[in-house]
């Protein structure tokens, strides 16, 4: 890839620097100026799917059209793959319909796109119109690691999945059987390694995909963009760590790993940390091909609608920033977040609300990140999360610098100046490697369990604060485990502006409280306590707090 400095961003620093020399300089209590993007590098992890020239959408799976059995969902959802390989044609309508039917209804209203209903049989004419017979189907069985190889053979060479069920239905349109991924030859660790041998010089190694077999979601965007599809459940026999390693050799650095793996959440994002690669949720998500596919929803700029008045610095107050987690997991935003009243769509409080949302969404769905921007009002406020692009434990990210320069292309693009981290620790060399991001103005800082081990500390670093969550509104929390535990420490806490200490940023979890306890914890706060926003908050603790560490305590 191409690396493109920011000449004109150097120029400006470059005036920058003239102006100080010639005696003028910004004010002492201005907070200072954001690091130049000349670190910068212009990059697109995902590859760009192509709209059809029609801009309309053949939905599958819709009921009172046709409902699908899994074994004819599995072969729609290779087709809608395989086709959106050259164009996005297919949309899956089918279930779950309270998340599916949302995003079509947005494209309808939103982006005239027009939809057309298709039954299976007419997804098989079509396909054996533009593609032939000559690839045939690969056999599978459903909830085995057969389904995975199946994947792969679609992705690498356009051939159809079909079980037992389906093998016949194939037949019926002149399609041969061309693998059997339900026998596996004996030098082979499973049906998903004997598939990497055979296509692995035909897939994608610009990411992977990790998806349990008994899931079908998600399968169409892997097929689309020739993505390698495994699980893992064994982390340490010698057979599964030499088959993952082989897969984590094969694949580029720094690339994203599409899913969850199937350890658990710590050890699969720690061992892809290692590796140098970045977890995306998104394995209960459909229509990703759809989703990723930008032409859909225009090229138009996507802002954040936040309006803050300027308004003047305050004394003896104690300032808190709210944010709500999880918004870094695509297939949460896509299935809940954006779609209940109780996550984003709480039209709007009466005080500053924040979320965190995943940058990635500017590739992987623009029209998801517009959709969610347009929900909040205008008093509340977007972070990045986490820990970026992706989900990584930076201290052990192998690619640390080259994630961060990446990093401040895709903040930019989706109007965000505010990351999220989350780690067990994040130390110093971390901090440099972050604080080097262009137009990142603070990082607010996850620690361990239920992310409020860093209890409020403040560390500096170019002269960026990255702010620990000092309260944490979760179910068993210690800091926060009910609106009234936090309500009763954040009015404990110092009111001296001038100290880091007069500073919290408060954790939301969403699966356990709501917005309601949100607003009860905002109704129990002293009358100076001001809740304000993440972009707000880190421009006062810069203007008004001496640049130094400071590590608090429970």
């Amino acid at each position: 890839m191409k690396k493109i400095k920011k000449i004109k961003r150097l120029m400006a620093a470059i005036l920058s620097c003239m102006l100080l020399f010639a005696g003028v300089g910004c004010r002492p209590n201005d907070p200072p100026e954001l690091p130049d993007n000349s670190w910068e590098e212009e990059y697109a992890y995902f590859k760009p799917l192509n709209m059809n020239a029609g801009k309309k959408l053949k939905v599958f799976g819709f009921s009172g059209v046709q409902d699908l059995t899994a074994d004819q969902l599995l072969i729609a959802t290779a087709i809608q793959g395989i086709f959106a390989k050259d164009e996005v044609t297919y949309y899956n309508g089918g279930p779950p319909v309270p998340y599916t039917s949302v995003w079509l209804n947005n494209l309808i209203e939103n982006y005239n796109v027009t939809v057309e209903y298709v039954t299976l049989d007419e997804m098989m004419t079509a396909y054996v119109n533009q593609f032939g017979t000559a690839a045939g189907y690969s056999l599978c069985s459903l909830g085995n690691d057969s389904v995975n190889a199946a994947t792969n053979a679609a992705a690498a060479e356009n051939v159809l999945p079909a079980t037992a069920a389906t093998s016949a239905y194939l037949g019926g349109y002149g399609l041969n059987k061309t693998y059997d991924f339900t026998d596996v030859p004996a030098a082979y660790f499973s049906a998903e390694h004997y598939s990497f041998t055979l296509f692995k010089s035909k897939l994608n190694d610009k990411g992977l995909f990790s998806l349990t077999p008994e899931r079908l979601a998600a399968r169409d965007y892997a097929v689309a963009c020739g993505y390698y599809t495994y699980y893992m459940t064994d982390a340490f026999s010698p057979e599964s760590l030499d088959y993952v390693g082989e897969i984590y050799d094969w694949v580029e650095r720094d690339s994203p790993v599409f899913g969850w793996g199937g350890i658990d959440e710590a050890t699969d994002v720690n061992r892809h940390s290692q590796y140098g690669l970045f977890t995306i949720a998104c394995d209960w998500g459909y229509n990703w091909s759809v989703h990723a596919c930008p032409a859909f929803y225009g090229n138009g700029g996507i802002k954040q609608k936040t309006v803050e008045a300027d308004t003047a610095d305050e004394e003896n107050v104690h300032y808190v920033s709210i944010v709500m987690s999880d918004g870094d997991n695509i297939q949460a935003v896509t299935n809940t977040l954006a779609r209940l009243p109780e996550y984003f769509n709480h039209n709007g409080g009466d005080f500053p609300m924040g979320y965190n949302i995943a940058p990635s969404l500017v590739e992987l769905g623009a029209g998801v990140l517009k959709y969610c921007y347009n929900l909040t009002g205008t008093s509340d406020y977007f972070v990045g999360a986490v820990s970026g692009q992706g989900y990584i434990n930076p201290g052990s990210y192998s690619e640390l610098d080259k994630f961060c320069s990446r990093m401040s292309w895709y903040l930019k693009r989706a109007d965000l100046n505010v990351v999220q981290v989350l780690d067990n620790s994040i130390g110093s060399d971390v901090r440099k490697t972050y604080a080097k991001i262009g137009g990142l103005k603070g990082v607010q800082v996850m620690l361990g369990d239920y992310y409020e081990q860093g209890f409020g500390s403040v560390y500096w670093e170019n002269d960026i604060p990255f702010v620990t969550c000092r309260v944490s509104l979760w179910q068993g929390s210690s800091t926060g485990g009910s609106a009234q535990a936090a309500a009763a420490r954040i009015n404990g806490f110092s009111t001296d502006v001038h100290s880091a200490a007069a500073y919290t940023m408060v954790n939301v979890h969403p699966w356990s409280m709501s917005y309601e306890d949100v607003c009860q914890m905002v109704s129990l706060l002293n009358g100076n306590v001001r809740v304000v926003t993440a972009n707000r908050f880190f421009d006062l603790l810069a203007r008004n707090v001496p640049h130094e560490n400071v590590t608090l305590g429970f």
